[in-house]
């Protein structure tokens, strides 16, 4: 066999190796991509049969929130006089559009910023409401009433109070900081708002990539943590969070949602 063609022959097999490596790592991402969107529908379906017909709050405050006029779909994740918030499940754009625009004719106006997921507003009195939509469909609604407006009844600061029986323990108070907040509620919402900083960041960069082969793993690796700290971020949800814990929730999941927003 003359040289020519040796290397004819060498050549034409690099090529197919070339090619094999390259299909290995498109069905990689293929793969990736697959599972994640399974992993994702699962989490779906479960995330769904929290979500059936609730009622409304009846607060003074959830008075002069707008009411949905269909509450077959959802749940009411906090409500005391002071605050609530509550999700809907199945809400598209138009939905989103038509609950916003209830808000600003219930006079929510104030001081508002809106963009087509966030909508925040006060109203004349210092009402504070959020209401977002997040890409699966999921609206939510929060109300609060404005901070260092709530006062003790007469009741309580005329009767003598009954004195309290003390029961030895061994589990430790929770620790708060000067604004009310748990140690460990705080360092959880720093850590989901910190990786998702980090999740946005990467995202941007694999958004503008050109080579998204050579980021497949850390594309995988990403989206599973983005699914664990979201599930964890929610969990907080049924937690008897204090009014100053709520905000902060809110003030996190407002700032996350902004962020997002930037790659969706």
């Amino acid at each position: 066999m003359s040289k020519e063609k040796k290397k004819g022959s060498c050549f034409g097999t690099i090529l197919k190796v070339l090619l094999v490596v390259v299909l290995i790592f498109a069905a990689l991402i293929a793969y990736v991509d697959w599972s994640s969107k399974k992993d994702a529908e699962k989490r779906e379906a479960e995330k769904l049969t929290e979500y059936t017909e609730f009622v409304w709050p009846t607060s003074d405050l959830a008075k002069k929130v707008p009411k949905p006029n269909d509450l077959s779909k959802g749940k009411v994740v906090n409500d005391s006089e002071d605050s609530f918030t509550v999700e809907l499940a199945k809400i598209d754009k138009t939905g989103y559009t038509a609950y916003v625009e209830a808000c600003k004719t219930a006079g929510f106006t104030v001081d508002y910023s809106a963009s087509d997921s966030l909508y925040t507003a006060d109203d004349a009195v210092g009402n504070h409401i959020y209401v977002s939509l997040d890409t699966d469909g999921y609206m939510r609604i929060s109300a609060n009433i404005p901070e260092n407006t709530t006062e003790e009844s007469f009741e309580t600061l005329t009767s003598t109070p009954e004195p309290e029986t003390t029961e030895e323990t061994t589990s430790a108070p929770d620790e708060t900081d000067v604004s009310g907040l748990r140690t460990d509620f705080k360092e959880a919402m720093d850590s989901y708002e910190e990786f998702m900083n980090e999740y946005v960041d990467f995202m941007t960069k694999y958004n503008e990539s050109s080579d998204v082969a050579s980021m497949a793993v850390d594309y995988a690796n990403y989206i599973s943590k983005y699914a664990e700290m979201s599930k964890k971020f929610d969990a907080w949800e049924s937690e008897n969070l204090n009014d100053a814990e709520m905000n902060y929730y809110i003030d996190v999941q407002t700032r996350v949602l902004k962020k997002l927003a930037s790659v969706q």
